[in-house]
């Protein structure tokens, strides 16, 4: 046995550096395998998926509608919930639930706008 507490040789009682190093490769192959199925496998959608979605959904498009009514609808906000309804349809609500997330924040960005330019114009035109 070596200093470093392997085997050197073969059928001296312990296992080989070598043999330890397969062992390692074999569990770590293994691993990175079972952890490829289980984050490509198909998830099944809940009903929790559903009404996270419908629920981020709503928010969106109330946020969506406080920008139009002050003039400050961003372009793609629409287009995004019309993509995040397709998403859901399909199933696909975890997507579907980002894409609304991003267009609430586009809205409320939009509002907030609003109000920024509703005070700027004073400083622009009254100095």
């Amino acid at each position: 046995m070596s200093a470093t507490g392997f085997a050197i040789g073969r059928g001296q009682g312990a296992p080989t550096m070598m043999g330890r190093m397969r062992g390692v490769l074999a569990l770590s192959v293994a691993g990175i395998a079972l952890a490829t199925l289980v984050a490509t496998a198909p998830r099944v959608a809940s009903a929790a998926d559903a009404a996270t979605f419908q629920a981020a959904y709503e928010n969106a498009q109330a946020s969506r509608k406080n920008a139009a009514a002050a003039g400050f609808e961003w372009r793609d906000v629409k287009k995004m919930l019309k993509q995040a309804k397709k998403l859901a349809d399909k199933g696909e609500y975890e997507q579907a639930e980002q894409l609304a997330i991003e267009a609430k924040m586009q809205a409320d960005l939009g509002v907030k706008q609003a109000e920024s330019q509703a005070e700027a114009w004073r400083s622009a035109v009254l100095r």
